[in-house]
C-alpha cells in the first residue's frame, strides 16, 4: 500500500462488503427464524468493538523508528530507508498502516507513503521505505498517524503525530562551468590589507586593549601602558582582510518554484567547484549573520557543509549584507537583486535583465 488513497479505499471496500454480509444474515435470520443467523448478526459489532478497544491499548505501547541510511543521497536516486516498529503489549496488532510525510525542507514539496503490517506480542518488526527526492534539498521522513484496524477492517483506532523522524540531505548536482577570470574579479588575491573592525592575529595593528588574563602571551603586553597604570595590559590584534571573490547565496524563496530552487543551488555548488579548480580563492556565505564565513576563505569542506546548511533549513530571505568586504561579489538569489556595483546578479527572475538561471538553462559559462 503506497497511499492515503489505497488505505481509505481499504476501509471503504471492508465496510462495504461486511454491511453486505451482516444485511443478508439479517434477512435469512428474518425468512427462516433460525437463531444461528441472529447470533452471527450480533456477534459482528461485538467483535468489531472488542478487537477496537485491544487496539486502543495496543496503541499506547506501539513504538515506531524510521532510519535512514548515512551520508547524502542524489536526486531522483532511490533512498532505501525502514521504519522499526515495536508492539510492548501482549495484545498483537491485527493490521495497523503507517502514515510517513516525505517532506523537503529547502523547495517544501511533500508526498505521503502508507505501509502496513501485523505484529505479534511483544514483536519488533521492520517495514521497508523506499523513497526519493525531485529535487535537492533536506528530505525528512514523519510519522505522522499510524491507524490500527480491527479483525474486519470496518474500524480505525488512529495515533496521531508519533514523533519519529529521520532526515538525509539530497546535495545539488554538479556541472562543467566554463570560467572567464578578469584580473579585477578577484582583486590581487595575493594582497592582504589590515582592517580595525575585526578581532584577528595581526599585531602590527591594535583592534582593542584590555587587562590581562592567564594564558596571554608575553608578545600581547603593552609594556607603555602597563607601567604607566601600574598592571599589564594586553593588546589584541586586528584582522586581515583579505581582497578576494564572495560568492553570496540567498537559498530563500524556494517554496515559489521549486525547479528554479533547485537549479540555483545547482549552479552555487557547480560555480564554486570550478572556481576550486581554477585555483582562485574566494569566500562562501549563505547567511548574512555568519562572520567567519563573510571574513575567510573557504574550503571545500566549508562549502559541503555551508551548502548542506543552506538546504536545510527553512531560510527567511536573507539579501546581500552592506559589509561584504573587498573584492568582487557573486550574488545568487531567486529575488530581484537591488543594484550594488560589487555585485554580479544571477538569479531566476525572468522580469530582470540580469543572468538568469533556468531548469532547462543551466549555467555554463560566466564570465567576471
Amino acid at each position: 500500500m503506497q497511499s492515503e488513497k489505497e488505505m481509505r479505499r481499504f476501509f471503504l471496500r471492508n465496510r462495504i462488503l461486511l454491511g453486505a454480509v451482516w444485511v443478508v444474515l439479517l434477512l435469512l435470520w428474518l425468512f427462516t427464524g433460525s437463531s444461528v443467523f441472529l447470533s452471527i448478526c450480533l456477534a459482528v459489532p461485538v467483535l468489531s468493538a472488542g478487537t477496537a478497544a485491544l487496539q486502543l491499548l495496543a496503541r499506547r505501547k506501539l513504538c515506531v523508528q524510521v532510519h535512514l541510511p548515512d551520508g547524502t543521497a542524489q536526486k531522483k536516486q532511490r533512498i532505501d530507508a525502514a521504519l522499526c516498529a515495536h508492539n510492548g503489549t501482549f495484545v498483537p496488532v491485527l493490521r495497523c498502516f503507517f502514515v510517513v510525510e516525505c517532506r523537503n525542507a529547502y523547495t517544501h514539496e511533500k508526498k505521503i507513503l502508507v505501509r502496513s503490517a501485523s505484529l505479534a506480542p511483544h514483536e519488533t518488526v521492520q517495514i521497508p521505505l523506499h523513497t526519493a527526492a525531485e529535487h535537492c534539498g533536506y528530505l525528512l521522513l514523519t510519522v505522522r498517524q499510524v491507524k490500527f484496524a480491527d479483525i474486519f477492517g470496518v474500524a480505525a483506532v488512529t495515533k496521531k503525530e508519533t514523533g519519529s523522524a529521520a532526515g538525509m540531505p539530497v546535495f545539488p548536482d554538479i556541472y562543467l562551468v566554463k570560467l572567464a577570470l578578469k584580473p579585477y574579479a578577484v582583486g590581487g588575491s595575493a594582497q592582504e590589507e589590515t582592517t580595525l573592525a575585526e578581532k584577528g592575529d595581526d599585531m602590527s595593528q591594535t583592534f582593542q586593549l584590555r587587562a590581562y588574563e592567564p594564558g596571554d602571551s608575553l608578545r600581547q603586553i603593552h609594556w607603555k601602558l602597563s607601567e604607566k597604570y601600574g598592571t599589564l595590559i594586553t593588546r589584541e590584534g586586528s584582522a586581515q582582510e583579505r581582497d578576494t571573490l564572495l560568492v553570496y547565496w540567498d537559498p530563500s524563496g524556494s517554496v515559489q518554484e521549486p525547479a528554479l530552487a533547485d537549479a540555483v543551488a545547482q549552479a552555487v555548488a557547480s560555480v564554486c567547484c570550478a572556481l576550486q579548480d581554477s585555483g582562485v580563492r574566494f569566500r562562501f556565505c549563505a547567511d548574512p549573520t555568519d562572520a567567519d564565513a563573510l571574513r575567510e576563505e573557504a574550503t571545500a569542506e566549508d562549502i559541503h557543509f555551508r551548502i548542506l546548511e543552506a538546504i536545510r533549513r527553512d531560510a527567511p530571505a536573507s539579501p546581500l549584507p552592506q559589509t561584504v568586504g573587498r573584492g568582487r561579489v557573486l550574488y545568487f538569489s531567486m529575488h530581484q537583486p537591488e543594484p550594488n556595483d560589487q555585485a554580479v546578479c544571477i538569479h531566476c527572475d525572468a522580469s530582470a535583465g540580469e543572468l538568469q538561471i533556468l531548469p532547462d538553462h543551466p549555467l555554463q559559462e560566466l564570465e567576471l
